[in-house]
């Protein structure tokens, strides 16, 4: 079943207006949506929204008759680039074209299909996940929409499929959620950028799954549904709902390594992530944690990426980047972008991000989303309505080398013994502050025993004394 926001028909008609006014005979671009996990199979795609392709420079002026000619690694780069952009679990789930009639929509479902597997490979997604796609054709002479999608057994063999257009973008609930990394000191073995995210998933995994998570001052049952909380947040007008961390037991020592091997690992001493994730109303809180997960790990290996981009004309390397002996990643910047026309409340949008190095500003921020995205760059400054949040300080990485597996085993267990306990009581809300428990440490509790007990001789020997007396 393809679920389709009823905003997503009006957007394709004024796409159809733009090929009229560039006299292009048709127009390709991706479609944002969402796979909710609210069925035991993986056929449902809720789309929320399109991002047309950029038009290829080396094509401009050829005259592209059909899908045929299109460059599938110009789009697939294309795409790659926009899932940078996308937050939690919203990710690209299928292509879209436009064309005034039949006619002149030359589908070669064959290419098409090409493009998609290129795009699957570039977002490292795997066909053991069953992803789905859709393929949303607009023809501008009967104005309907022809929706094909493709099977988890096919892949990318398009077939016809049920959908139903609605005001999807209205079931859905935005959560967001604050990581101080300074509270951490997360130590990760990083290899090489084409390794990152599997390093990072790696390391945070055992911080969301052995940490506790607290919203409107209780804490959460995770699987419990987020129905409630998501139309709490449109009758209240909300843009989004607050989830706090309570880190509990968190090991942040970096895996054992090898005897008489030296590695180079990152910790990351300083700075503030935002985290950002949607959940439809039927998902339940699991969800929303594995979608904060899921942007966590995406926004910091994204900034790594960006970070060597922006250098590769100065002889800058990716050895270079990670043995530098302090890094300042760019600044997350959270945009709202698609909205459902049919409600004026704010909450009912989906939200985009980007990143900020540290010598640029919105207008910078403003002048990439139009370049990338072609969107209305004059809608976006410093008071802009549509900015959500801009992470108050940049992460920052700092190089640790470690020799034997015995000293790091020994250093980190002394370390995280110190961190545990900090975190406890740092990220500890005030509401569940009375639950929390002071432990004391064994040599502490031993010197205590010793005074009571010489005490306790003492007065034993005094009082004999005077009755001997």
């Amino acid at each position: 079943m393809i679920v389709v926001d009823s905003s997503v028909k009006k957007e394709l008609e004024s796409r159809l207006g733009k090929c009229d006014s560039k006299n292009t005979l048709f127009e390709i671009g991706l479609l944002i949506g969402h796979y909710p996990a609210i069925t035991t199979s993986s056929d449902v795609i809720n789309i929320v929204g399109v991002i047309p392709t950029l038009e290829n420079p080396d094509q401009v002026g050829e005259g592209i008759s059909g899908t045929k000619s299109l460059d599938k690694d110009w789009v697939s780069e294309h795409a790659r680039q926009v899932s940078r952009m996308l937050c939690g679990n919203m990710t690209i789930v299928g292509l879209y074209l436009v064309s005034k009639s039949n006619a002149t929509l030359d589908q070669d479902e064959s290419n098409l299909s090409k493009i998609l597997k290129s795009i699957n490979e570039l977002l490292c997604l795997t066909a053991s996940k069953s992803t789905n796609f859709a393929l949303l054709s607009f023809i501008g002479e009967t104005k309907s929409l022809n929706i094909k999608s493709t099977s988890p057994s096919t892949m990318y063999k398009f077939s016809k499929c049920e959908y139903k257009e609605t005001n999807v973008i209205q079931e859905y609930g935005c959560f967001r959620m604050k990581l101080v990394l300074k509270d951490l000191s997360l130590k990760i073995a990083i290899k090489d950028l084409d390794s990152i995210h599997k390093d990072l998933d790696n390391s945070f995994k055992p911080l969301f799954e052995e940490s506790m998570f607290i919203i409107d001052d209780k804490s959460l049952d995770l699987s419990s549904s987020v129905s409630s909380i998501v139309k709490q947040q449109h009758q209240q007008q909300k843009e989004s709902n607050i989830i706090d961390i309570l880190v509990q037991y968190f090991n942040t020592s970096a895996p054992p390594t090898p005897l008489n091997e030296t590695s180079n690992y990152l910790i990351f001493n300083d700075g503030v992530v935002e985290c950002l994730t949607y959940a439809h109303e039927k998902e339940s809180f699991s969800n929303v944690v594995s979608g904060l997960r899921k942007d966590l790990v995406k926004s910091i290996a994204t900034r790594f990426e960006l970070l060597l981009e922006d250098q590769e004309n100065k002889e800058f390397s990716v050895n270079s980047l990670l043995e530098s002996s302090s890094t300042r990643l760019p600044r997350k910047v959270n945009i709202s972008y698609w909205s459902n026309n049919s409600s004026s409340s704010k909450t009912s949008t989906i939200s985009i991000c980007d990143y900020l190095f540290q010598d640029e500003s919105i207008s910078d921020c403003s002048q990439r989303l139009h370049d990338l995205l072609q969107y209305d760059k004059e809608t976006i400054n410093e008071n802009s309505s549509n900015i959500i949040s801009i992470e108050s300080e940049s992460v920052q990485t700092k190089k640790s080398t470690t020799k034997t597996a015995t000293t790091n085993s020994n250093s980190n267990n002394n370390k995280n013994n110190n961190n545990n306990n900090n975190n406890k009581s740092s990220t500890t809300p005030s509401s569940l502050s009375s639950k929390s428990t002071t432990t004391t440490s064994p040599s502490k509790s031993n010197s205590t025993a010793l005074v009571i007990g010489l005490l306790s001789i003492i007065i034993l020997l005094v009082a004999i004394f005077i009755t001997k007396k």
